[in-house]
């Protein structure tokens, strides 16, 4: 099968295959529709960092957005789809959740009025983007979308979180437009002295209990291991 741009032959439609460029994802991604979108959304920070600010993505690099690249917001539309990605990220890491707490849950109102909407299986179709590489680590497809959506001057991307749970929105801060609205307040703190408190989700990621030297190791292995998030 060639790489880049492909053709199927059951609908006549254009798609892209395997690698395509980002030239061709800009092409694909202007013949595909502009879609408004307004809620409520969460994501959850790190005490230190504004819950506006979207740096620890631009340095560091997300699923729809490359390393040292645009300052990104990642957003659940809904509290649950936010816990199953917080989980998603300790096991990647091979570390608890306890790791990367303390961390402080915004609830935010949004208006975008210029997205990419992947919800929809014929805008992903058209990208070459299957399931596989929706939730693929690293998110090399993904990133890609997301620098050809950002070069296109779109405000942001929905789509299903690559936990399978729910959907999440990723919004490029540079490119906000007229009429975007962004509030937020703060909800929760979670310290892992406690259990969160709607959906009785333990952020207590289960881990191995070991004692003694074996303790001493795994500490000093997982601060080795632990990545700066915002």
């Amino acid at each position: 099968m060639a790489q880049g741009a492909g053709h199927d032959h059951r609908d006549g439609r254009r798609r892209l295959r395997l690698s395509p460029t980002i030239a061709e994802l800009v092409a694909a991604i202007e013949g595909l529709p502009h879609a408004a979108w307004s809620g409520r959304a969460f994501r959850h920070v790190a005490p230190q960092y504004p819950p506006l600010s979207g740096e620890g993505a631009r340095i560091n690099g997300g699923r729809w957005n490359p390393p040292n690249s645009f300052a990104t917001l990642y957003f659940g539309l809904s509290r649950a789809t936010v816990v199953a990605e917080f989980n998603r990220l300790a096991t990647k890491f091979g570390l608890a959740t306890s790791a990367f707490l303390p961390r402080v849950l915004y609830g935010y109102d949004l208006v975008v009025n210029d997205a990419l909407d992947l919800r929809v299986a014929d805008a992903r179709e058209a990208l070459g983007l299957d399931d596989r590489a929706l939730s693929a680590d690293p998110p090399s497809l993904c990133q890609q979308i997301g620098e050809a959506t950002v070069t296109c001057g779109r405000e942001a991307i929905l789509a299903p979180s690559a936990t399978r749970l729910g959907d999440a929105l990723a919004v490029y801060i540079g490119r906000l437009g007229p009429g975007t609205r962004l509030s937020h307040e703060e909800l929760e703190r979670w310290d892992g002295r406690r259990r969160c408190r709607r959906d009785r989700t333990d952020w207590r990621h289960p881990v191995a209990r070991v004692t003694g030297s074996a303790a001493l190791a795994s500490a000093r292995f997982h601060h080795q291991r632990r990545p700066t998030l915002e």
